[in-house]
């Protein structure tokens, strides 16, 4: 019997010349994308996503990896039981 779970991502993008304010924007307006951070480090943006299953979180994924100019990303996924209060 498979386990009804939510899946609830967090991205980390690598960016190569865009703007950070029109990138949060253009982010948050993504289905699934809960929130949309620009940071400092060996990443620029960091999102969280909230997704049905892991398709929906693959092609968001894809989705972000054609804008031009996302170099890189990471994503780590929290499985967690469709019955909990997130």
């Amino acid at each position: 019997m498979a386990i009804e779970a939510l899946i609830l991502g967090v991205l980390n993008l690598s960016i190569l010349r865009l703007k950070s304010g029109e990138l949060l924007q253009l982010f948050k307006n993504f289905n699934g994308v809960t929130d949309a951070k620009y940071i400092t480090g060996n990443f620029n943006f960091f999102l969280t996503v909230k997704m049905e299953n892991k398709a929906g979180l693959n092609d968001l994924v894809k989705k972000l990896r054609e804008i031009k100019g996302i170099e890189q990303t990471n994503t780590f996924i929290i499985l967690v039981p469709k019955t909990s209060k997130i």
